[in-house]
C-alpha cells in the first residue's frame, strides 16, 4: 500500500513540475533573446539547411574525381562467370574536375558566412525590436499616468460642477481630454501586442507562453567618440560581408578554369577483349575524348563578368559600410544631446505641473492653464524615451557593425576540423581531398544548450 502511495507521489509531483514548466513566462534580455534566436528562429534554421546542402556539395564534387570502373561479365555455362571487357573512366585526370571541387569548397565557406551574417542580422533585428517594444511599454506607462491624472481631476470637476462651481465647457473639455488620453492607452495597448506577436514567432514561443520584456539598456560603443575613417577602416577589416566575398571570388575564379578546360570530355582506360582468357591490366589501353563547343568562349566571358561584378560589389560594400558608420556616429552626437534635453525638459515640466495643480487649487488659473501644463509634462516625457530607443537602436547598429557586445558571442559555422599530424602531409592530402567533408554542420555550426 506504502509502494502504490509512493508513485502516486511522484506521477503528481512530475505532472506539477510540467504544469509549471509550462505557465513559467518568458523573461526576454538580451542574453536570453540572443540564445531563443540562434536556437529557435526558423530563418536560422533554414540557413543551417542551405549550409548543409552546400556541405554535401562538396562531397559530390569530390567524389567525382574517384575513378569509375565498368565492368562487363559473360555467365558461362559453368557456375564461373569471365571478364570480357574493363573499363576505367579516369576523371581525377580532367582539369575541370580539380576547378569544380575548388569552386564548392569556397562556395561551402561562403555559405558558411552567409549563416554567420544571417545570426548576427537577425540578432540585431530582435534587439532593435526589444528595445523598441521596451519604449512602447514605457510610453504606455507615461500615457497611462497622464490618464490617470486628467481621469481624477474629470472627477473633481464632476463635483464642482455639481456644486456650480465650474461651468459645463470646462467640465466637458476635461472629460474629453481624459477620454483621449485613454484611447492612447489602448492603442498602446494594441501596438504592444502586435510586437510581441513578432517576437514570439522570432523565438518560437508558444502561446501559452507569456513573454516579460526586462529593462535593458545598451552600452556605450567604444567606437562612439573615434573619427569616422579610423571606425570605417576597422569595420571594413573585421566585416564577414568582405571575407564572404573573398571566398567568392576564389569560387568565381576556379570557375573560370573550369570553364577554360571543359572541352576536355573524359579520360578512359580500358580492355576490351573477346576471349577472356587474354584479358590483362597489362594490356589496357587509354583514351581520351575532347569536345569542342561554341558555348565555351562565351561561357569564359561569362566568368570574367561574374568577377567582376564580385570587384563591384567589393566596392558597394565599403561605400555602404562607410554611409552606415558615418550616419550612425554622426546621430549618436545628436541623440544623445536630444536625450539630456528632453531629460532636463522632463524634469522642469513636472516641476512646473505642480506649482500649477497648487495654483489651481487655490483658483489663482483656469482648469484650462493646468491641462495644457500636463499635456506639456507628457509631451517632454515622450520625447525623453524616444530619444532613448533612438539612441540604444543605434548603439546596436554600431555593435553590429564591429562585432562586439551580444554580437561577439555569435561565431557562426566558422569552426574547422583539426589536422591529423600521426599521418604524413601527402596522406593528409589525399585524404582530405577524397574523404567526404567530416564537419558535423550541426555540431559546429550550431550553439550548445
Amino acid at each position: 500500500m506504502s509502494s502504490m502511495k509512493n508513485i502516486i507521489l511522484i506521477f503528481t509531483l512530475l505532472f506539477s513540475q510540467i504544469i509549471v514548466a509550462e505557465t513559467t513566462p518568458i523573461h526576454l534580455n538580451p542574453e536570453s533573446l540572443k540564445k531563443y534566436i540562434l536556437e529557435e528562429n526558423s530563418s536560422i534554421l533554414l540557413g543551417m539547411n542551405a549550409v548543409r546542402q552546400a556541405k554535401h556539395r562538396v562531397s559530390v564534387a569530390r567524389a567525382q574525381l574517384l575513378p569509375n570502373l565498368n565492368i562487363g561479365a559473360i555467365i558461362s555455362s559453368g557456375p564461373t562467370f569471365a571478364l570480357a571487357a574493363v573499363e576505367m573512366l579516369l576523371s581525377f585526370l580532367m582539369p575541370a574536375k580539380w576547378f569544380n571541387v575548388g569552386v564548392s569548397k569556397n562556395l561551402f565557406e561562403a555559405e558558411k558566412i552567409s549563416y554567420y551574417l544571417l545570426q548576427l542580422n537577425q540578432y540585431a533585428s530582435a534587439a532593435t525590436l526589444y528595445q523598441t517594444i521596451q519604449g512602447d511599454i514605457a510610453l504606455r506607462t507615461i500615457l497611462n499616468e497622464q490618464y490617470q491624472d486628467l481621469a481624477s481631476i474629470s472627477s473633481v470637476l464632476v463635483r464642482q460642477y455639481s456644486l456650480g462651481m465650474v461651468s459645463l465647457e470646462n467640465l466637458s473639455h476635461a472629460q474629453a481630454q481624459a477620454k483621449m488620453a485613454e484611447l492612447k492607452v489602448s492603442r498602446m495597448d494594441q501596438l504592444v501586442a502586435e510586437e510581441t506577436s513578432v517576437v514570439r514567432n522570432l523565438i518560437g514561443a508558444g502561446l501559452e507562453k507569456e513573454i516579460i520584456f526586462d529593462d535593458s539598456d545598451v552600452t556605450p560603443s567604444e567606437v562612439e567618440d573615434q573619427p569616422i575613417e579610423v571606425v570605417t577602416t576597422d569595420a571594413l577589416r573585421i566585416s564577414p560581408e568582405n571575407v564572404q566575398l573573398d571566398y567568392l571570388m576564389k569560387a568565381g575564379k576556379n570557375g573560370k578554369w573550369k570553364q577554360l578546360f571543359g572541352f576536355i570530355g573524359g579520360s578512359t582506360l580500358g580492355s576490351r577483349m573477346s576471349s577472356s582468357a587474354n584479358i590483362s591490366f597489362a594490356n589496357m589501353t587509354s583514351n581520351i575524348s575532347i569536345n569542342l563547343g561554341f558555348e565555351m568562349i562565351p561561357g569564359y566571358r561569362l566568368s570574367n563578368d561574374n568577377l567582376e561584378q564580385i570587384k563591384l560589389q567589393r566596392l558597394a560594400l565599403q561605400r555602404d559600410l562607410t554611409q552606415v558608420i558615418e550616419g550612425t556616429l554622426r546621430a549618436l552626437v545628436e541623440v544623445k544631446e536630444q536625450f539630456q534635453l528632453a531629460t532636463l525638459a522632463e524634469l522642469d515640466m513636472k516641476r512646473v505641473f505642480e506649482i500649477k495643480k497648487a495654483k489651481y487649487d487655490l483658483g489663482m488659473i483656469s482648469i484650462m492653464t493646468l491641462l495644457q501644463t500636463r499635456a506639456q509634462v507628457t509631451e517632454a516625457s515622450v520625447a525623453k524615451v524616444n530619444a532613448q530607443v533612438d539612441l540604444n537602436n543605434l548603439r546596436i547598429s554600431l555593435h553590429r557593425q564591429m562585432l562586439t557586445e551580444q554580437f561577439s558571442a555569435i561565431h557562426g559555422c566558422r569552426a574547422t576540423m583539426p589536422a591529423d599530424t600521426k599521418k604524413s602531409a601527402f596522406s593528409r592530402w589525399f585524404l582530405k581531398l577524397f574523404r567526404s567533408v567530416r564537419m558535423d554542420v550541426d555540431k559546429f555550426c550550431r550553439p550548445t544548450t
